[in-house]
């Protein structure tokens, strides 16, 4: 099961919106992999209850924000589904997803994790270069490169250009997430754990960089109120 790990840091960091999409469902790899591996989880999940000696507090969590499921399909119930295929969409997100990553967390050790710190570094640094690289290839040519199915999911019927990231004629940096905000959260959640790890400074740097070039106010007071935090203690 280890081996899954590096592929996850791949589909969810470096090419989140990799995939295809059938009509308006966006197939991404991180989802075609949950997907695919989540009955096999489950039953490898089952089949060991009570056998490994693991900590219960995943099971405990998942348990107590069980409510907030039941309430929620009440008011399904009561007030309809609008789209199908964004409600299942949010089932995914905030259902089969973490029981996707509690299932599997139970068979990576700590160990198995710490031998791809490098790996993570890798795919934070490339996506961080891609999306400087992409940003200044906008400002010189007015369009934007993108590898089908790679750096886009092939068949969106957004195009980048219609995905909010215009500021003024300026676009946001947004890299493989096709978003700036996107983009700029999710790093940002990383960024901690990235400057951590990471022993280049330049590295970080550039890292920090592509955050300042999302032009997200948001982004920039949470970089800016880290960094004062890491300068103060």
């Amino acid at each position: 099961m280890k081996y899954i790990y590096p592929i996850l840091l791949i589909s969810m960091i470096a090419f989140p919106k990799s995939g295809i999409a059938i009509g308006k469902i966006p197939l991404n790899s991180i989802t075609i992999l949950i997907i695919s591996l989540f009955p096999i989880l489950l039953l490898k999940y089952v089949v060991n209850i009570g056998k490994t000696k693991s900590s219960n507090l995943p099971e405990i969590y998942f348990l107590l924000i069980l409510p907030f499921y039941f309430l929620l399909f009440i008011f399904n119930i009561f007030n309809g589904i609008e789209n199908l295929s964004s409600y299942f969409g949010f089932i995914f997100s905030v259902i089969i997803t973490p029981l996707f990553f509690l299932m599997l967390f139970r068979f990576i050790s700590y160990q198995n994790i710490r031998e791809y710190d490098n790996f993570f570094i890798n795919c934070v640094r490339f996506v961080a270069i891609y999306g400087i690289l992409l940003f200044i290839y906008k400002v010189l040519t007015g369009s934007f490169f993108e590898v089908p199915g790679l750096t886009t999911t092939y068949g969106a019927a957004i195009e980048l250009e219609d995905r909010m990231n215009d500021r003024g004629g300026i676009f946001k940096l947004f890299s493989t997430f096709n978003n700036g905000n996107l983009y700029g959260l999710s790093i940002l959640m990383l960024f901690p754990l990235y400057t951590f790890l990471e022993k280049n400074k330049l590295f970080v740097l550039i890292v920090s960089l592509s955050l300042i070039l999302t032009f997200s106010r948001t982004i920039w007071v949470l970089l800016f109120l880290y960094l004062l935090y890491t300068a103060i203690t």
